[in-house]
């Protein structure tokens, strides 16, 4: 509700507006105020402005309803409402003194007519007298009315009647009081029957309101019931591990009252912790929604969910990606939690340092200047933590090392390796401890923190023998880990035993790096075949590396069947993400035509050329940084029909590749040997006199390779070996 319209007079910005049941609201520029309707029904209960008085002080005794059209509150300043007082007065004393002196004519002409006795002038001069003093003294309070009226919200008849009463023009005044009502008593009397007539539905009304009100206590009570009931369902049903049951019941009980913010975040919280992001966003945008037309500060629990939701909704955007908002809501619950904890530290300051720790997150996972950021806000988290343990260790010693833990996150990423080390080895001292202290607890964080540590050590050049010790032992706790929640843990081992193989082929132990890295692929087959689909890029990942490997030493038998893997598993993760998912696709591709090529597979080896050819010509088409790979399929299709004798095809897919990208320099060694096989002796003497420093090894190696396998064409036997003899002098 608020002014708009343009009225007579100057807006008063600033006036100070008390609704009744609401917060006050101030009035804008313009005069303008608004204020959510608690109900149809409001009452004002002060206007308050330094140096005014509201010129109506009436309008705090009524109640109001809803209207469409604005509402207005007059204001003066005490000398302008004194100002117009007094004219009102003097303009009403006037007016009453003309119609005395009126009176005193004709009661003075009827004597002079002999139409009433001297007594009886004397007395009606008297009665007007009496009559007179006791209308002025009437005049103030009228006068006081008359100086409020603000006639902008008066309709035409009011207006008019006030306007002729204040001129003293009463026949006129007269004559419009008649027109608008010629028999008052009638007019009384509809009234009196319309009241009758609303107070007997106001009857009825009371008696269905208290029904209603008896009603709603019923209803309130099962909707009670019900909430226990399905609460105690669900909280069994986590118990039971049983968790689609547990959101059905979770899900009822945030479907009894949709305006109750707290099932709505219960609900949201759960879907969340269970990385269902999709359904958590639905709950957490209702809970936004009600808490936030809530008057928080009239109830701190108010106040604590709408900062819980602010703090999940941000932690959500930052899993989703989309963290543009993150900061600001991570702020404002922040805030939030600060305001509280100044009056009950002990209950609010755990919300402070993990928002604190939230926020950090936020910035330590962006650009360099966002990262410097993060450090004070991981300190401040981590004082409060380390204050909150010292009065309980139990509950925040986790707290401690979990912050610990993410500067040693952080210092690795800004390249502080001495800062890391040390805070990542007092947050292995801690859960280390209370692994022991609390067994099975802890021992998945002192794994993570192992795993850490060990990559720290990494970047800052550490030996491996110590960082191998640590990922042992990391891969050991989740392995009994994965024992008993494979969900939970798989991905987890598969992530160590991925660093553990890295470590071993940095260390040479090629051996113990295959068997691994094969570790660690089986264990993202589990996953995939008990239904976590989710780790399926993992899995085409780990295949596509484990075949890479193979690959670069020629255990070809073992490369071709991973490759293939990965690229199956590329092709159904295509169906769901084709932005993500194709370039992969097309390098698994041509990794398996390489290996096919190499096994003389060469039909199979064709296939696999062309389906990574037309998929980077369709990437090609709208990004074009992928026609350098258009041309390395068009050059490796080249070199697959040099290996088939077809030299025609081997030139055409060649001129086309260069004609790409330039850049390809392999494809000339192709081409030149491709010509030389077709009797084109001038084109390939040119390439190979250009390319000879530069590709000498290629050129020799693509002779041998061709010469093998017999695709040299015998009439073109003498040209190869004049080329191998200018190669080689």
């Amino acid at each position: 509700m608020s002014g708009n319209r343009v009225q007579t007079g100057t807006p008063i910005p600033g006036a100070t507006i008390q609704i009744k049941g609401r917060t006050a609201v101030v009035s804008r520029e313009g005069g303008r105020f608004s204020f959510p309707m608690p109900s149809s029904r409001f009452v004002i209960q002060s206007v308050k402005k330094q140096g005014y008085v509201l010129n109506d002080p009436e309008v705090l005794t009524k109640q109001y309803s809803y209207s469409a059209n604005p509402f207005y509150l007059v204001m003066e300043t005490p000398s302008q409402q004194i100002d117009d007082r007094l004219a009102a007065e003097s303009a009403l004393l006037d007016n009453l003194r003309n119609q005395v002196k009126k009176r005193e004519k004709e009661i003075k002409e009827l004597e002079r007519q002999n139409k009433i006795s001297h007594e009886q002038y004397q007395q009606a001069m008297m009665e007007l007298s009496t009559l007179r003093r006791s209308n002025e003294a009437l005049v103030a309070e009228m006068a006081e009315r008359y100086a409020m009226i603000d006639y902008d919200q008066m309709d035409d008849f009011n207006r008019q009647l006030d306007e002729l009463l204040l001129k003293g023009d009463l026949v006129r005044a007269d004559s419009l009081l008649r027109s608008s009502v010629s028999d008052i008593d009638s007019y009384i009397a509809e009234i009196h029957q319309e009241q009758a007539i609303q107070e007997a539905e106001q009857a009825d009304i009371d008696r269905q309101i208290e029904d209603l009100s008896k009603s709603r206590k019923g209803t309130q009570i099962k909707m009670d019931h019900a909430d226990k009931v399905c609460y105690g369902h669900f909280v069994k049903f986590v118990m039971e591990n049983q968790p689609d049951s547990a959101a059905l019941y979770i899900e009822r009980r945030a479907g009894i009252d949709k305006e109750n913010a707290q099932f709505q975040f219960d609900a949201a919280s759960y879907f969340q912790k269970r990385e269902l992001q999709d359904k958590a966003s639905q709950y957490y945008d209702r809970t936004l929604q009600i808490v936030r037309g809530l008057d928080v500060t009239e109830s701190s629990a108010n106040e604590l969910l709408l900062a819980h939701t602010l703090n999940n909704v941000a932690l959500l955007n930052l899993q989703q990606r989309r963290g543009h908002d993150a900061a600001s809501m991570f702020q404002e619950a922040l805030s939030i939690y600060r305001r509280l904890s100044i009056d009950n530290p002990q209950l609010y300051q755990r919300y402070v340092a993990s928002t604190l720790n939230n926020l950090a997150l936020y910035y330590s996972g962006g650009n360099d200047g966002e990262k410097e950021k993060s450090e004070p806000l991981f300190a401040e988290a981590l004082e409060l933590y380390r204050a909150m343990a010292d009065e309980n260790a139990i509950a925040f010693m986790p707290r401690v090392a979990s912050v610990l833990n993410n500067l040693g996150i952080l210092y690795d990423e800004i390249g502080r390796y001495e800062d890391g080390v040390r805070v990542y080895r007092e947050a292995l001292d801690i859960y280390r401890r209370l692994a022991a202290e609390h067994a099975g607890i802890h021992d998945a964080d002192v794994a993570s923190t192992l795993n850490n540590l060990s990559t720290l050590l990494m970047h800052s050049g550490t030996a491996g023998v110590e960082r191998m010790a640590m990922l042992q032992e990391a891969v050991f706790i989740y392995r009994r880990l994965t024992d008993k929640d494979m969900g939970l843990y798989g991905n987890k081992l598969g992530v160590v035993l991925t660093n553990l193989a890295e470590l071993y082929y940095n260390e040479s132990q090629l051996t113990n790096g295959d068997n691994t890295l094969n570790q660690a692929l089986d264990v993202y087959r589990s996953l995939v075949s008990s239904g976590y689909y989710n780790c399926r890029p993992m899995m085409a990942m780990k295949a596509y590396e484990l075949g890479t490997r193979y690959f670069n030493r020629g255990e070809l038998e073992h490369c071709e069947r991973l490759f293939k893997e990965s690229v199956d598993t590329y092709r159904e993760l295509v169906e769901q993400d084709s932005v993500t998912y194709l370039p992969l696709l097309a390098r698994s591709l041509r990794n398996q035509a390489a290996t096919l090529d190499r096994l003389h597979m060469w039909e199979d080896a064709g296939m696999c050329y062309q389906q990574e050819l037309e998929i980077n010509r369709e990437l090609a088409h709208d990004q074009v940084q992928y026609n350098a790979d258009v041309a390395r399929s068009l050059g490796n299709l080249s070199s697959h029909y040099l290996y088939m004798g077809d030299f025609e095809k081997a030139v055409s897919c060649g001129n086309e590749g260069l004609a790409c990208d330039s850049k390809k320099l392999f494809i000339h060694a192709n081409l030149a040997l491709a010509h030389l096989c077709l009797g084109h002796t001038d084109e390939a003497h040119a390439i190979y006199e250009r390319y000879r420093d530069i590709l000498k090894d290629s050129f020799l190696d693509d002779i041998q390779q061709l010469t093998t396998l017999g695709r040299i064409p015998p009439e073109r036997g003498q040209d190869v070996a004049d080329i191998v003899e200018f190669l080689t002098r």
